[in-house]
């Protein structure tokens, strides 16, 4: 279960999308994560749906909906839960899922969305099986933090948050020329419907509301950040450099003049002998020494790179713990066959800061119009929220059109250079036009922490969190509807209670 974060499906057009105040921790977390683990588990409690499948047309029988609302599909920790209980949490797996990684499916050969959840995740397991062991485990750790919560006495009224998101999503299915029965079925299965959801939204969002408290109490202090950045300086420090690239001349025709050709004889590009490849790898190296005096006026310069945004043979150089400014060498890289030239600036903690800014952005309307609409009223704060309402196009009225820790190093030139300016002060306004088309207005609010020390302190939170989510949910037992435990996957041995019964044999006794 993540931060506390709230869903707002979209359909698959994404023509829509209802993000929640908590989107921006989301926002944060995935760039902090683009430079760690891929494979860290995070994001426990899925809050906002940016994409969703194509509808899966069920059949709807008065019968097979009152099963699905009534019977028990599932207990956990004792405790019955529904089909459309279950489907709430599958479907947000499945969402957040798509809206993560969705470009990249069509790399796996997915293309038909509607096929997803047969197809294989693993060797051994669909994406439904995924879907439904991430759904599992976070019902558990749902169940967890709601007794957590009640033991420390914790209260959160949900009805506000459950308010907005309903009327979040009514408005994207009126966009989508949607009924509001059947946006709620696209987003959260074929038997959903608002109130059938309440419970599980509630229930997500009272969890996540006592995690969030958790987290802020739980926060990596400055000491800690600074004694996990000194153990992992080569992942967190950035280089520049001078480069330049020799490549090896390969041979592409055969030196008789012959054109090969495969085993049904078509033609076919030449594969250069060992030895052709040794005898332009030696003029490559010999070419390479001769640059490697001029390299460091002449070649390319390269200012703040990471040791994830390098080539290994590259990487091993820059970073080796031994280097010092003004230091260069060339580097054979086999497997490109080629030389790099490269002459050693400096390493060093990038401390440039983050920014924060409320911004209007939209294709329809030309950023220079919006601005000079805001600036001819009131030109406060308060108006350029009111403004941004008037031009919304990507659901942020209820962040207030807050975006905060900006990294501008993935800003245009012109943004970047204008948030950056030494004269930047709160308050400053500006309007751009992307190379892309996009119309930007900025509201500058200040200066945030540099990323090396956002991307520490989540990791470190992240890492809290997991442990703690792990620690409390070991003991919630998530069995099926025949009473086989699949959470956690190991059988615990069951411990006898005082009065002779084992210990979570509460459930025995409800009807199937």
């Amino acid at each position: 279960m993540s931060k506390k974060e709230k869903e707002t499906p979209v359909s698959q057009q994404e023509e829509k999308k209802v993000v929640t105040r908590y989107d921006r921790k989301l926002e944060r977390r995935r760039e902090a994560e683009k430079k760690e683990k891929r494979d860290q588990k995070r994001n426990l409690i899925i809050g906002v749906c940016a994409a969703v499948v194509v509808l899966v047309f069920v059949a709807s029988f008065p019968v097979r909906n009152l099963m699905a609302v009534y019977q028990k599909y599932m207990t956990v920790d004792g405790e019955r839960v529904s089909r459309v209980e279950f489907d709430y949490y599958y479907y947000l797996a499945k969402n957040n899922y798509v809206d993560q990684v969705g470009s990249y499916l069509s790399m796996m050969g997915i293309t038909d969305m509607s096929t997803l959840d047969s197809q294989m995740y693993s060797s051994d397991m669909t994406f439904g099986d995924y879907f439904t062991q991430v759904a599992v485990e976070r019902m558990a750790q749902t169940r967890a933090l709601q007794k957590e919560a009640r033991a420390a006495g914790f209260e959160y009224d949900a009805d506000g948050e459950l308010k907005e998101l309903e009327e979040g999503f009514r408005e994207a299915a009126q966009s989508l020329e949607l009924s509001f029965g059947d946006y709620l079925k696209e987003a959260y299965g074929p038997y959903a419907t608002m109130g059938r959801l309440k419970k599980a939204m509630r229930e997500n969002l009272e969890s996540a509301a006592y995690l969030e408290k958790l987290e802020g109490e739980n926060k990596a202090s400055q000491e800690e950040i600074e004694a996990y950045y000194e153990e992992n300086k080569d992942t967190y420090d950035s280089v520049d450099y001078h480069y330049l690239t020799v490549n090896a001349q390969l041979p592409t025709t055969a030196p008789d003049g012959s054109v090969p050709t495969d085993e049904d004889g078509n033609e076919v590009a030449y594969e250069p002998t060992e030895e052709e490849v040794a005898a332009a790898m030696e003029q490559a190296r010999q070419d390479a020494q001769e640059a490697l005096a001029t390299v460091a006026q002449e070649g390319e310069a390269v200012t703040g790179r990471l040791r994830s945004g390098l080539s290994t043979v590259l990487a091993d150089y820059l970073f080796d713990p031994e280097r010092v400014q003004g230091d260069s060498s060339v580097l054979e890289d086999t497997s490109g066959n080629r030389y790099y030239v490269v002459s050693f600036d400096g390493r060093y903690r990038d401390e440039t800061p983050t920014v924060d800014l409320r911004a209007i952005i939209t294709q329809s309307t030309d950023a220079q119009t919006i601005y000079d609409e805001w600036k001819s009223g009131e030109a406060t704060e308060a108006s350029f929220i009111e403004t941004a309402k008037k031009y919304d196009e990507n659901g942020m009225e209820i962040n207030d059109f807050l975006y905060e820790q900006v990294n501008t190093s993935g800003l245009e030139d012109a943004q970047a250079e204008w948030i950056t300016a030494p004269e930047r002060a709160a308050g400053d306004a500006a309007a751009f036009t992307g190379s892309d088309g996009v119309n930007y207005v900025f509201y500058y609010m200040g200066q945030n922490d540099p990323v090396w020390k956002i991307n520490v302190s989540s990791l470190l939170l992240n890492q809290w969190e997991e442990e703690y989510l792990n620690g409390i949910s070991e003991d919630i037992l998530v069995k099926d509807r025949q009473g086989v435990q699949i959470y956690p996957e190991t059988e615990k041995e069951s411990s006898e209670t005082e009065d002779g019964e084992a210990a979570g044999s509460s459930e025995s006794s409800e009807s199937e």
